[in-house]
């Protein structure tokens, strides 16, 4: 019971912190699919030997050993690595160099950054490996209104929690009352 009533006096911070997560979560990193760690993209027919672009929808563009150009949609990976053809210019850069990369196994890496609203941005990371996996990792970063956003949604959260705590110590109440009534007659 001690645990209850604890839980229940700091139920408007549990709610507030949640709400904050969440709406920061929902307004700016919903679309995020690989946030925790590198996720290997699934094998291509052949080795890759670069990736020459990416974009902010999720695309990336690669080279094979045979020249040829795929392309896979990390939001849609059931239809990766189709052949297309994409003629660029030649002007890819390594993001890491030496010391830098995650892992002694990275060639290459590119990053695409897309704003996908006023809250925030979503930045996709693209690392080639030695061995011609492709590896994913996303990381975001939040604006001001996208913490303002947050705010609101988590005083929203609280304000909620704190109307469903009156009502349960309101029917605790009634309920004992009700009990201690009907000892009495």
């Amino acid at each position: 019971m001690k645990f209850l009533s604890g839980l229940i006096k700091r139920i408007e911070v549990i709610a507030f912190t949640l709400g904050f997560v969440a709406g920061i979560y929902m307004l700016t990193f919903f679309p995020a699919r690989y946030f925790i760690r590198w996720h290997a993209l699934t094998g291509t027919p052949e080795p890759v030997v670069k990736i020459i672009s990416s974009n902010h929808m999720g695309e990336v563009i690669v080279r094979t050993l045979s020249n040829k150009k795929l392309t896979c949609n990390i939001y849609n990976e059931k239809s990766c690595w189709t052949e297309i053809d994409y003629d660029p210019w030649d002007i890819g850069k390594t993001l890491c160099f030496m010391e830098d990369c995650p892992d002694k196994n990275t060639v290459q890496m590119t990053k695409a950054t897309g704003q996908a609203h006023s809250f925030g941005e979503l930045s996709t990371i693209y690392s080639l490996h030695d061995d011609g996996i492709i590896y994913v990792k996303q990381t975001g970063f939040v604006y001001l209104p996208g913490y303002m956003m947050g705010a609101i949604l988590g005083g929203f959260c609280a304000s909620i929690g704190l109307i469903g705590k009156y009502l349960f110590l309101s029917m605790i109440s009634f309920f004992r009352n009700r009990q201690q009534a009907n000892r009495t007659s």
